[in-house]
């Protein structure tokens, strides 16, 4: 559950553009892993935690529409 919530404040922070970019150095240089945010990912690793960053950035993306939405609402009030 701890990476869960590491991934979910990866997205909201921005920090996981940065994830993305040292796991395809990693794969581009055929290493079995890479560094980030003082821990060791294995490749492997960093794939299923790219599977989960992309799953929550569609849910990332949805709540803020809604609270988009519900700003506006509350604006034309």
């Amino acid at each position: 559950m701890g990476k869960m919530k590491w991934i979910y404040q990866m997205v909201q922070d921005g920090t996981s553009e940065e994830f993305i970019k040292q796991y395809l150095q990693a794969k581009l240089q055929d290493k079995d892993g890479f560094v980030f945010d003082s821990q060791f990912i294995d490749v492997k690793q960093g794939r299923s935690i790219m599977k989960e960053m992309k799953r929550a950035n569609k849910e990332y993306d949805i709540h803020i529409d809604r609270q988009a939405e519900l700003d506006q609402a509350a604006i034309e009030l």
